[in-house]
């Protein structure tokens, strides 16, 4: 039921989702449906949890293989920036139901903003494993913030679309990779004080690791 309410608020938004068409189309009874999620609005926040909780498993199987395959800081950003424009590209229009949504009940940001910190604190810690060192904080606030950053340019762009730049352009995985690379993996506060050298970043990564 809830894979079909999903689709249903891809195909015809939130508003016009029909809980008589859910149900006939899940093969089960109008009344099963309100059992089991009590009105409309239950069934539109358990369907989007359940595209959130797809988003979270694709994640931690990205980590899972870069840190499996010893990949660099660089190579994991990458297919980090690559997930999230694969599936605003594909879900697009389920992310421009879930944005009015949330204006409108602005508690439902409240799943999303967890999601968001739990996946930014495994993808640091799979780059200190990388780096066999820990982050230091001033490079963590970048790394926030550079993803604040590329996240809302996606966001953005679903709103706003086409711009400059749109979800379907091809030079959009490097504008952004790059985008975050300069900002985020820039000699921090911590590297001038211990020394360090600065990760290189910008470069696209060679190698069967890619």
């Amino acid at each position: 039921m809830l894979r079909v309410g999903l689709k249903g608020i891809e195909e015809h938004g939130i508003e016009a989702l029909s809980m008589n068409d859910v149900a006939a189309e899940a093969g089960s009874s109008i009344g099963a449906l309100y059992f089991r999620f009590g009105d409309k609005a239950g069934l539109v926040r358990a369907a989007l949890e359940l595209a959130i909780d797809e988003f979270v498993r694709r994640g931690e199987a990205l980590l899972e293989d870069a840190v499996a395959r010893n990949q660099t800081t660089e190579q994991i950003l990458r297919r980090w920036i690559r997930l999230q424009i694969d599936v605003v590209r594909r879900r697009r229009h389920l992310v421009r139901e879930m944005l009015g949504y949330a204006a409108r009940r602005p508690e439902s940001w409240d799943p999303i903003h967890r999601m968001r910190e739990a996946l930014h604190d495994e993808l640091f810690a799979a780059l200190e494993r990388q780096g066999a060192r820990p982050l230091d904080p001033d490079r963590v606030m970048r790394l926030r913030i550079g993803l604040q950053i590329v996240g809302g340019t996606l966001i953005q762009m679903v709103i706003v679309d086409p711009g400059p730049l749109g979800l379907d352009d091809p030079k959009l995985e490097g504008v952004l990779v790059d985008l975050l690379l300069s900002y985020a993996m820039a000699q921090s506060d911590g590297d001038r004080k211990n020394g360090a050298r600065t990760p290189r970043c910008g470069r696209r990564p060679r190698g069967r690791n890619r």
